[in-house]
Formats: structure tokens, C-alpha cells, sequence
């Protein structure tokens, strides 16, 4: 390891709770000076970023440039115990655990006593600079050049948008974008240059209007911040502030919302006369860019096909395609539903609001990617998606200076993709599509949105199937399998009415499609049911660390699993083994560590450890 002094800055667990702003604000200062082998990780995954982060900052080929490492060793001495006091009362978007708050600190006053430099650099001062080896380095003259520092910083950078999410609203930046090929230099917000705290400056001509409609375009977070301070300087309480701010705020969304204009999908200008035939075309143009599972094809067609009418149904189903793993599809899949629906949204670039007012004057389709990053955070968003399930469900909104309920009507169809498994109330609403990775040759056409025209005239061609068939489709009464009923009986209603009125061979394509899908968990998956079940242990444990002997002893002790002990002669089931398990947690970067627990000392692993890894991937259920 070439920094064996290092300690906060290669421990993944402490980056994820400092924040990517800040990291990507420190480490903006020293990218021009980084040799290609180390390369500032870009991935928009905020824990994969850290954790490669970690990597790069203790990897021993070759050494870190000179002021980097010293700026490292400057910011962990800032860092020490005795400077930062854990406070009694946490402040808000400060990290409560002693080590991510003293690294916090510690980064926030580095970056002060090191200001950017936007200027023609002072005289030189005697002192030694960061770029320096030697004082014999520094010339006395006031000509000198800028230090190591001035220079970075003074140089052009490019930028990368900023993909750390917010915990309290949809994200504004867009995940589907690639990553840049550029290292992180400044991350940018709304095109502009971003920083830690995003509230615009003051000024001093500034009347009371326009200090509400600044401080309602704030981020709940950066306005949670200046909200104190700004009553004051108007000389009013804070909940008058908050009234008044919460009524820009709705007037704003609602201004919004009147000039969202969603890309309508005109019908075909001719009959169908084949409609099997064009279901067919549907199903085959999702199979050649996607690789679904047994049925999954035909579900997305016929749940693409109901979209076009679902407003006759009871129930428009969610579509929610998930994976274990990032790569699987679930982008692609997304875009290639946009490309056939009526007035597809995409929650990137909206908040919840804004989503409910479009959703409340002319329900679009929901395409909503990445929900693993942050449905979990976002009530408002989960109450939105599981109210829009049922026809007359509503969004309440408290709203102006009395607080009035305001009802949005929240009926609307919704395709998403994530990681992991859904929330269970929103699951229980959803038709679940299993995506793997494909193998090589698998994906017999790449999917390009700038050259979609086939799907286009597919989705026209639907919309006018549905519009010529409306009545038909309204008055239908399909015939379910046997023992269905409930929410699965609900969910699966309008694709198996849908399949009914196409004809031909695509009822029996339905209910291939349901056995199928609702048969048991494939096999690639089983590393999420591993992790569900460490879940269930540690919570009937209460232990705040496992050695990997008690796990595998556990896991293998589930009366509802198939584990098969490293002793067992038993043949059936999954042989489970410390390395076994240590290569399943090793996709969801847990990693086991020497511990002590008590007098005994082995390998193990750590409670808090998993503490992404459950929220990420199981969205708090441990169920599977």
C-alpha cells in the first residue's frame, strides 16, 4: 500500500457518508496532476463510486502525486478526535457518525484554508508552498510562479455532471446519461457550477417577493439550512417563512407543470386488420433488444397494448423490471417502452409536484428508471405510484397559507426499473419482469432511440388498435386462470382482456406468460435471497458482528432454504461454505474483516456493513 498512514480516506464505509459533492470538490483540485492509471472513478452508483475511490487511493503500483498525498495526510491530521467534538444536536446534512463527521469537518476546512484561486496569484511568500520538495524551490522574487495548487485550479476543467441523488426529492440530474470519459473535475447542477451549499447569493435591493420565489427554488435541504437565517433577516418566525416559501413553491410547480409538453403518439392512419400479427411484431421488436425471460416479452407487449386504453380498467398494473446487478437491460427495456406509449415521463428531471400536476390535467405513462436510488427515500414518490394503481386514486397535497388539502388524481400507468426488489406495497401492485446480463450474441439488434422508427409506427399502429376497439376492450370480461384472485388477479386483468380482443394465439401466449412469471425466483437471483436471509439472522441475532462460521451455520440452520452444510452429505440444495458466501456478499461490495468477539478471533463480518447493501437491494424487506 503506498499510504499505509491513511486510514479515513481508504475506508469506503466513511467516503459513502461524507458525500460525492464533497469529495468530487476536494479531489477537483488535484485530477490535472493524477497519472492515467489513476483516473478518478465516474460511476454514477454513489456506493461503487466509494468504493472505488478506496481502491485508488491505496493501490501500490505506482505513487500518488506529492500534493495530493500531502493534502490527504493535511485533512486526516484536521480530522483527528480532539478537533471535532461529535456536537449534541446533529446539524442537518452533516454525517452523525463520529468518523464520516470529523472527515466531513476536516474536508470543509481544508477546502477553506485552500481557496480556489480566480486571480492573478499575491507575491510569494517565503514559506513553502504545497508543490515544493525544498525551500531551495521557491524563488524570492514577487514574479515567482503560482504554487501546484493555483495552477490546477486556475487551469480549464471539464465537468461532470453531478450524480449524487437527493434524499428528499427525485433527482435532478439524469441517471440514464453514460458517465463521462473525463475524470470528475466540478460537478454542475442545472448547467451551472455546483457547490456544497446551493443557496443563491443575497442581494441587497432585494424585496420580500423575490426573497420567497429565491428561497422556494432551494432544494429541502439547502432551504432546511438557510431558512434560520433568513427569517431573521426579514424579521419574521420561521413557520411565517415556511407558509409563504410552501405558497411560491406550489405556485411554481403549478407554472411548471402548464408548459410540461409530453410527445403524443398519433394513431395509425389505416385499420388493423392483423392485430395478432401486430402484437407479434411488438413481442419480437422487445426480444431483439432485450433478453427476457420466458413470457416477459409477451407481458411488455401486452402491458404496452393496455397503456393505450388503460383508463377503461379498474386497475392499470405497474411494470417493474429488476435484476440483481447493474447491466441486465432495464435502461434499454425503459426506452424502448417510451418509443410506444402515449406521453411517456421520465421522473429525472421533475419533482414529485410537478409529476403530480401532469399526472392530475392528463395522465402520461411513468417511466421511471433507477428506483433503487431513491424510492426508498422519497415517500411522496411511493405514495404517488401506489395510489396511481387504482382508478379514482388520489395524491394529497397540504398547500398556500392554510395549509388547504388539495386532492391530485393519480391514475396513471408506470414501467419501472431498479436494482434489487420493490418496496412490498408497491410490489404486491406490480407485474415483475427478472432481467439477467446476456451472454455474447444474445442481443441480436443494440436499441438506438435516434433511429427508432420501427417502434414508432408500432406504437402508432397500437394506438389505433386500442381507439378502434375501445368499447370492445371496456365491456371485456377475460376468463383467469384458476386460483388467481387478489392483488395478483387484479394486476393480470387487463393484459389477459387485452389478449383476449387481439385473438388468435395470444391468450394462450398470456397464460404462458403468468405461469411463467409467477413461477418460483430464477436461480440468478439467489445471491438477493443470500442476503435477505443474512438480514432475517442478524435481525433474530441482534449481534452487531457474525463470524462467517456462524453464518454459514446459520443459513444452513433455515428450515425454508436449501442450504446444504459444508458437512452434509445431503446432495440437494446449494452447498454453502465461508468462501461460497464470501463470493455472493463480494457482488454487494461487503467484504468479511479479522474480528474479536469476546475471546475468539476470525473472519467475520460487520452488521454495519450491510447497512447499503439491505437498503439498496431489499428496500428494507427482508422478505423475499
Amino acid at each position: 500500500m503506498n499510504n499505509p498512514q491513511l486510514k479515513l480516506f481508504i475506508d469506503s464505509s466513511v467516503l459513502y457518508h461524507v458525500g460525492r459533492k464533497l469529495l468530487d470538490r476536494f479531489f477537483a483540485r488535484f485530477t490535472h496532476l493524477l497519472p492515467s492509471k489513476y483516473t478518478l472513478p465516474t460511476t454514477p452508483e454513489h456506493c461503487y463510486y466509494v468504493q472505488a475511490l478506496a481502491r485508488v487511493l491505496q493501490r501500490p503500483d505506482e505513487p500518488l502525486p506529492e500534493p495530493l498525498v500531502q493534502a490527504l495526510h493535511e485533512v486526516e491530521a484536521l480530522a483527528a478526535p480532539e478537533n471535532w467534538p461529535m456536537p449534541e444536536h446533529p446539524e442537518a446534512g452533516v454525517p452523525v457518525d463520529p468518523e464520516p463527521y470529523r472527515l466531513f469537518k476536516a474536508i470543509h476546512r481544508w477546502l477553506e484554508e485552500h481557496p480556489e484561486k480566480t486571480s492573478a496569484p499575491p507575491p510569494a511568500s517565503p514559506s513553502l508552498q504545497p508543490g515544493d520538495s525544498s525551500p531551495e524551490h521557491k524563488k524570492p522574487s514577487s514574479a515567482s510562479p503560482p504554487d501546484v495548487l493555483s495552477e490546477i485550479s486556475a487551469a480549464p476543467q471539464p465537468a461532470l455532471q453531478s450524480v449524487e441523488r437527493s434524499e428528499t426529492s427525485i433527482p435532478r440530474d439524469t441517471p440514464h446519461s453514460e458517465p463521462s470519459a473525463s475524470p470528475a473535475i466540478q460537478p454542475i447542477e442545472n448547467g451551472q457550477p455546483a457547490t456544497f451549499n446551493l443557496q443563491p447569493s443575497t442581494s441587497a435591493n432585494e424585496t420580500e417577493e423575490e426573497t420567497f420565489l429565491r428561497l422556494a427554488r432551494l432544494s429541502p435541504a439547502d432551504y432546511e439550512r438557510a431558512r434560520c437565517k433568513e427569517a431573521r433577516r426579514l424579521g419574521v418566525r420561521v413557520r411565517v417563512l415556511d407558509k409563504e416559501v410552501a405558497r411560491r413553491r406550489s405556485q411554481l410547480d403549478d407554472a411548471q407543470a402548464d408548459v410540461v409538453v409530453l410527445p403524443e403518439l398519433e394513431p395509425w392512419p389505416e385499420p388493423i386488420l392483423d392485430a395478432p400479427a401486430l402484437f407479434s411484431q411488438v413481442s419480437g421488436a422487445y426480444s431483439r433488444r432485450i433478453v427476457f425471460p420466458a413470457g416477459g416479452a409477451d407481458a411488455t407487449t401486452l402491458w404496452t397494448g393496455h397503456v393505450h386504453v388503460f383508463w377503461v380498467f379498474h386497475i392499470t398494473p405497474r411494470l417493474n423490471f429488476l435484476s440483481p446487478e447493474p447491466g441486465c437491460g432495464k435502461s434499454t427495456a425503459l426506452e424502448v417502452i417510451g418509443t410506444m406509449v402515449p406521453r411517456p415521463l421520465s421522473a429525472d428531471s421533475f419533482t414529485p409536484g410537478v409529476m403530480i400536476r401532469v399526472v392530475d390535467v392528463r395522465p402520461p405513462t411513468l417511466v421511471l428508471d433507477e428506483l433503487d436510488a431513491y424510492l426508498r427515500a422519497n415517500n411522496e414518490l411511493r405514495g404517488l405510484l401506489n395510489a396511481g394503481h387504482k382508478r379514482g386514486g388520489c395524491a394529497y397535497r397540504c398547500e398556500g397559507g392554510g395549509n388547504k388539502v388539495r386532492a391530485f388524481k393519480a391514475f396513471a400507468p408506470a414501467a419501472l426499473a431498479g436494482l434489487g426488489t420493490l418496496p412490498a406495497t408497491l410490489r404486491d401492485r406490480s407485474i415483475l419482469i427478472h432481467l439477467v446480463k446476456a451472454k455474447e450474441g444474445e442481443i441480436l439488434e443494440p436499441f438506438d432511440p435516434q433511429h427508432a422508427a420501427l417502434e414508432q409506427e408500432l406504437g402508432r399502429k397500437l394506438a389505433r388498435w386500442a381507439k378502434d376497439n375501445l368499447a370492445a376492450i371496456q365491456a371485456c370480461k377475460p376468463a383467469l386462470p384458476p386460483g388467481i384472485f387478489n392483488r395478483v388477479a387484479d394486476n393480470w386483468r387487463p393484459l389477459f382482456a387485452i389478449a383476449q380482443m387481439v385473438g388468435g394465439d395470444w391468450p394462450q401466449r398470456a397464460l404462458d406468460a403468468f405461469t411463467s412469471l409467477n413461477a418460483n425466483p430464477p436461480v440468478q437471483d439467489r445471491s438477493l435471497v443470500v442476503l435477505g436471509d443474512i438480514q432475517r439472522i442478524f435481525a433474530h441475532s441482534a449481534a452487531p458482528r457474525l463470524f462467517s462460521a456462524e453464518l454459514v451455520d446459520s443459513l444452513c440452520a433455515l428450515p425454508d432454504r436449501q442450504y446444504s452444510h459444508p458437512a452434509s452429505l445431503k446432495p440437494q440444495g446449494v452447498k454453502m461454505t465461508e468462501a461460497t458466501l464470501a463470493r455472493c456478499l463480494g457482488r454487494f461490495g461487503v467484504r468479511s474483516r479479522n474480528l474479536r468477539i469476546g475471546d475468539a478471533q476470525a473472519r467475520g463480518y460487520e452488521f454495519a456493513d450491510f447497512a447499503e447493501p439491505f437498503a439498496r437491494f431489499l428496500n428494507g424487506d427482508g422478505d423475499q
